[in-house]
């Protein structure tokens, strides 16, 4: 123990004291809350779509257009034999921008049931976002429905209500319907 013989018995304690702090886990009673997202670009903005309502994401799917649909709806594509309603997520959210010419993106597809799909730019990754620091109140905002969001990251990116979204799609599907 000559290690020990260089220290005074209050030294001693210090070291003692010191290496039972460290010693022992570090207990927090704030557990942070997260949700698993898929990053996604459209229409030069970033959004985040939590992974619960993603089913999957297919990248250069040719879009067939269809005519007499709402400017949000690009058209249908055939996805291991169902055929899935393609929509423009940027029009929906009322993010002007310019869609590619060619017809082919990135696909997240939503809620099998539906057979619903929003075209995204491109796909950045999945990722954990930290729900405890997203902002909810944004005087500013220009998406047409602010219950779209339930907050924004801070590095920018919009966590996106993807259950308000369909609601509303499915809301106007039904009045349209009723009207024709």
């Amino acid at each position: 123990m000559r290690l020990y013989e260089n220290f005074s018995e209050q030294e001693l304690v210090i070291l003692r004291t010191r290496a039972e702090r460290i010693a022992s886990p570090i207990q927090s009673d704030k557990t942070e809350e997260s949700v698993t997202i898929l990053s996604v670009n459209v229409h030069g903005e970033s959004f985040a779509l939590p992974m619960d309502a993603v089913s999957a994401v297919y990248d250069n799917v040719q879009i067939t257009p269809v005519p007499n649909v709402p400017p949000f709806a690009l058209g249908i594509t055939n996805i291991r034999g169902h055929v899935i309603f393609v929509l423009d997520l940027g029009l929906i959210l009322g993010i002007p921008g310019i869609r590619s010419a060619d017809g082919k993106w990135a696909i997240v597809v939503l809620d099998g049931d539906l057979g619903i799909a929003f075209q995204a730019d491109s796909i950045q990754g999945i990722e954990s976002l930290a729900t405890g620091h997203l902002t909810k109140d944004i005087p500013n905002l220009a998406l047409a429905q602010k219950d779209y969001l339930q907050g924004l990251s801070p590095d920018g990116r919009a966590l996106l209500n993807v259950q308000s979204i369909l609601d509303d799609l499915v809301a106007l599907a039904e009045s349209t319907a009723n009207v024709s």
